[in-house]
């Protein structure tokens, strides 16, 4: 009964180890997790990091992930923090944030650094180094205007389509010339 007990105990403590994630998450990250906010729309990966303040450890490792997604300009290019008294809440928030669109502009990615003090009296810096990482994919009909809406700024995304700015090209008139049936 007792190995039973053992056995089921390092089945579940595994379990939590090796949680389900969208992406693959860096070294060092403890207590990963996954949570759909939306079916089919939006989801997101999360963990803690020890990292002291303003370090940023997992962004290296996402940015290589994201390599071939566009990335977007955030409206703050740096750490910003608030005090945070909503809903009975008591602390103070440090938060770095970016984002990424991917090439056929149906996914948006916002990357999230987290530092979450007691008081809500701003500070430079977070009195812990628990940091929380969140990683957010919103699937989306036209992620560069759902971010705009955010006050991110994403460039036009490369990709394989003619987008409409390439109509009046020189090379895309002659190739559309030359795939036109003659009369």
């Amino acid at each position: 009964m007792r190995r039973a007990a053992v056995t089921v105990g390092l089945i579940v403590a595994n379990a939590a180890v090796a949680a389900p994630t969208m992406f693959p998450i860096p070294t060092g990250a403890e207590k990963p997790g996954h949570v759909v906010l939306s079916p089919g729309t939006a989801e997101q990966d999360y963990f803690f990091m020890k990292a002291q303040f303003p370090e940023t450890p997992a962004l290296s490792h996402y940015a290589k992930i994201f390599a071939d997604w566009v990335p977007c300009k955030p409206w703050a290019p740096d750490w910003d923090g608030y005090g945070d008294a909503a809903n009975g809440a008591n602390r103070y928030v440090h938060h770095f944030v970016r984002y990424w669109i991917t090439t056929d502009n149906l996914q948006a990615v916002t990357l999230l650094f987290q530092y979450q003090s007691p008081g809500t009296a701003f500070r430079r810096r977070p009195d812990n180094d628990n940091q929380f990482v969140a990683v957010i994919r919103h699937r989306v009909p036209d992620a560069k205007v759902f971010l705009a809406e955010l006050k991110v700024e994403c460039p036009k995304a490369p990709n394989s389509r003619l987008l409409p700015d390439a109509l009046g090209s020189p090379l895309y008139a002659a190739a559309h010339r030359a795939a036109k049936p003659e009369r």
